[in-house]
């Protein structure tokens, strides 16, 4: 299931949470899926944890949890970092995207059409339906 793409974003495979981090899934969410930090998102498979800019991210606080990351080559098979501006500051294998979402590889048809359909919606679309309470920028 998709994800949309904030302006700065780590994104998790869930996979690796379930595997590696103190805690688990479970404790991941209870750490970053809360109510003061509204833009972080989860679906079937990511997680994704959003800023307005990159360098407020604190690698450190993922290689606490469980979660490597290479300094020597400034990345990780664990997760990758988004900027809107940008794309990927390195690519993971397990992770699609299209500017606007981000998907795991496992994601269904029927999500990654509806990726497509949503992608595609004008601004004054988007704001029409925001406007009837209809968040579509969002992880469904």
């Amino acid at each position: 299931m998709p994800i949309y793409l904030h302006p700065a974003n780590y994104i998790i495979n869930k996979a690796t949470i379930s595997k590696k981090c103190k805690g688990g899934i479970d404790g991941f969410r209870e750490k970053f899926i809360i109510p003061e930090e509204p833009y972080n998102q989860e679906d079937r498979n990511l997680f994704s944890i959003s800023r307005w800019n990159v360098d407020e991210f604190d690698i450190d606080e993922l290689t606490a949890i469980g979660l490597e990351y290479n300094s020597a080559e400034e990345s990780s098979n664990d997760f990758a970092i988004f900027q809107r501006y940008f794309g990927f500051i390195w690519s993971v294998p397990w992770l699609e995207e299209n500017q606007v979402f981000a998907w795991h590889i496992d994601s269904n048809e029927v999500e990654r059409k509806e990726v497509e359909r949503i992608s595609n919606l004008t601004f004054d679309e988007i704001g029409s339906l925001h406007g009837k309470g209809i968040n579509i920028l969002s992880a469904f």
